[in-house]
């Protein structure tokens, strides 16, 4: 399963998500189950231009983070 968030990478080295996002700002979350995501890249690639307009600060480089998801029957 293929899922696309958009996101950075902290200094920690660990990432966080978009969770949401609206014209007075955007909250992030460390957890893939809190975070916007999309089955489409096109959609995530839409959403990070919203958030580049919204977000001030130019400190956080966000991008389309493309994560793969695989299930194994043992």
């Amino acid at each position: 399963m293929t899922k696309y968030y958009v996101g950075y990478l902290q200094d920690n080295n660990e990432y966080v998500y978009i969770s949401y996002l609206d014209k007075n700002g955007v909250k992030v979350t460390t957890s893939l189950e809190n975070a916007i995501y999309y089955d489409d890249i096109e959609l995530a690639k839409d959403l990070l231009a919203i958030a580049k307009i919204v977000i001030t600060s130019k400190t956080n480089s966000y991008k389309v983070l493309e994560i793969v998801k695989t299930i194994k029957e043992m």
